[in-house]
């Protein structure tokens, strides 16, 4: 549940991209390298096999949806300062309240969904997803390294009405207008349709200063048979760190990146 006072933070759809693309671009991890299988077991074996395969995200060597060293990598902490610092100015109010070494963490684990992207990094045409909290990979039914670098557009219908309403929303949130709950359909990685619920979606800076991206954050959404669901996750322990961070902490971050 969104808190008053908070310290963080979404938009949505071949990737063309780098793999190092946060802050240039969230980080995505290694790919995983495939086992052999064994023979046996029988077709029907098999066919159950890949039914159960196909009906949950796949999940890296340690069974997890993105590992530590990609929520806490250094660009994706800086990330995170800025999208922090872009709700605060938007909204006048904080996301959760966090302590800055805990502060990838919390909002890895938090009860909400948060998705960004590169909307005005410079030289991108086709903004791909820079982050994924972990609600949002299991909303989304994919890995960290099956989104973070997906170009957004493919979280929409790919039919031309549900791309302009997203494209609308998009500009609309580029031009300042405070969006505080949008609802919008939206698809995951398997073809499975929610409606989104509340949807804030803001504009935050890179570390120049200058315009970077966008970023979404909402918990609840509403399945197709009209099931109204409230994310889950995790509340951050108590903090007496004064929140949002303090610029020098926003320069650590920026110096861990630079290293």
């Amino acid at each position: 549940m969104m808190h008053s006072r908070s310290c963080l933070l979404p938009s949505f759809g071949s990737r063309t991209h780098s793999n190092r693309h946060v802050f240039t671009q969230a980080k995505k991890g290694g790919k995983e390298k495939k086992g052999v299988q064994k023979k046996g077991g029988g077709a029907l074996a098999g066919l159950l096999a890949k039914k159960e395969q196909a009906a949950q995200p796949v999940a890296n060597a340690s069974g997890e949806l993105a590992s530590p060293e990609q929520y806490k990598d250094p660009e994706v902490l800086m990330q995170l300062l800025m999208i922090t610092q872009g709700y605060r100015k938007q909204y006048n109010e904080f996301l959760m309240e966090a302590a800055f070494d805990q502060l990838a963490e919390a909002i890895y684990k938090a009860p909400f969904a948060l998705l960004a992207h590169n909307k005005f990094e410079e030289g991108v045409t086709d903004p791909v997803f820079t982050y994924a909290n972990k609600a949002a990979l299991e909303l989304f039914e994919g890995t960290w390294d099956e989104l973070v670098g997906l170009p957004s557009r493919h979280s929409a219908e790919e039919d031309e009405a549900a791309q302009a309403e997203r494209e609308e929303l998009l500009k609309a949130a580029a031009d300042g207008v405070v969006i505080r709950a949008h609802e919008g359909w939206r698809k995951s990685l398997k073809g499975t349709r929610f409606k989104l619920k509340g949807v804030k979606l803001f504009n935050f800076n890179g570390a120049d200063g200058e315009p970077w991206g966008q970023a979404a954050v909402f918990n609840q959404y509403e399945t197709e048979d009209g099931t109204l669901v409230t994310v889950q996750g995790e509340a951050p322990p108590p903090s007496s760190i004064e929140i949002p961070p303090s610029q020098d902490e926003v320069d650590a971050a920026a110096a861990a990146v630079a290293e």
